[in-house]
């Protein structure tokens, strides 16, 4: 009986070693390899913020993964960090401070890059529109081809006190612009791919020829930027309206 058992299993062991050599030879893999980690940057657009730290509660492992810490003004953690792909609550504190500016929820992807904006007001007073919160995208990362550079534009301008903040239309001067993203509310983004070199681009008050803000950088081909409208209506200083870039990562 004994010998009968092990012929069996000879049989069974030959059987299986045909048929992974068959699966090898028609291209099939025995092993299997999980998409990449989500990746998250942050980026501080608060402009009465000293710094600010961004946490993720992580809703599967009750956790919290802190993606920035202290990150000052028109500033950024610097890099991608990875986190979990699923659902999180995304957390905004002032640096130091136990006390949440904002919270929300937020799902991440596997082989997926988001940015996380704060944009607003700590001293919103009742404009709530303006209070502190986050503007949360993914994007590509592919180097755009060719002379061109990408830009990912974020509008979170704030008008003066008791002023609603209108959309913008982020452009290169003039009335017939060579570059345009038209009609930008506050709170949103949208991408414009232009060519490198130094360019000056304004963010008007939608429709108009009024300039909130303008800037002149050098984009560099085969770069990712990210340009944030930020600042506070009439106000001087690092609270001035403004425009600042941010290079992002490319694959």
């Amino acid at each position: 009986m004994s010998s009968v058992k092990t012929l069996v299993r000879s049989i069974s062991a030959a059987a299986l070693g045909v048929a992974l050599f068959a699966a090898a030879g028609c291209g099939g893999s025995i092993s299997s390899s999980s998409a990449p980690d989500p990746l998250v940057q942050f980026v501080n657009a608060v402009p009465d913020s000293v710094a600010l730290d961004l946490l993720f509660d992580d809703f599967k492992e009750d956790r919290l993964v802190t993606i920035g810490a202290g990150v000052a003004y028109a500033g950024t953690n610097g890099a991608f960090k990875e986190v979990r792909a699923g659902g999180h609550g995304l957390i905004l504190k002032e640096a130091g401070d136990p006390f949440e500016l904002w919270s929300q929820t937020f799902d991440t992807a596997n082989d997926r890059s988001y940015i996380a904006v704060a944009i607003g007001q700590k001293a919103f007073g009742t404009d709530f529109e303006k209070r502190p919160r986050f503007i949360t995208f993914d994007i590509d990362r592919t180097a755009p081809n060719g002379n061109k550079s990408r830009l990912y534009i974020v509008h979170g301008f704030n008008r003066a006190a008791s002023i609603d903040t209108p959309a913008i239309d982020f452009q290169t001067p003039g009335d017939n612009p060579t570059y345009r993203a038209a009609d930008i509310a506050y709170g949103t983004v949208k991408d414009l791919t232009v060519d490198s070199g130094p360019i000056t681009l304004q963010a008007r008050n939608r429709g108009t020829d009024f300039v909130y803000a303008e800037a002149t950088p050098t984009l560099e081909s085969g770069k990712i930027y990210l340009a944030v409208v930020s600042g506070i209506e009439d106000s001087v200083g690092a609270q001035a309206p403004r425009v600042f870039f941010t290079e992002l990562r490319t694959r």
